[in-house]
C-alpha cells in the first residue's frame, strides 16, 4: 500500500469521506485533530506547528506530499 492509499484508509477511519476530485468535506475540529494524531502514529511523524492552524486536509494531493516530505526527513534524521 502506497502513502496516499493509506492516508486515504486513515482519512476512512477516522470518518471523513474523500470527493471524486480528492477534496475532504467539511470537518469538525474533533474530527479534525482526531485525524491528525492517527496520521502522526501511522506514519511516525509529527506534524510541524505551522500545519496545525490551517486545515491541509482539504486537498489530499497537498496532504500527501507534506506527508511524504516528513517521512522523508524522518528517515534522513
Amino acid at each position: 500500500m502506497n502513502i496516499k492509499e493509506s492516508i486515504i484508509e486513515c482519512l476512512a477511519e477516522c470518518g471523513i469521506d474523500i470527493s471524486r476530485d480528492n477534496y475532504v468535506d467539511e470537518i469538525d475540529s474533533v474530527t479534525y485533530v482526531s485525524c491528525l494524531v492517527e496520521l502522526e502514529q501511522k506514519f511516525e511523524i509529527v506534524f510541524p506547528d505551522e500545519y496545525l492552524a490551517e486545515n491541509f486536509f482539504e486537498e489530499i494531493d497537498k496532504l500527501v506530499s507534506i506527508i511524504e516530505a516528513l517521512v522523508q526527513d524522518k528517515d534522513k534524521g
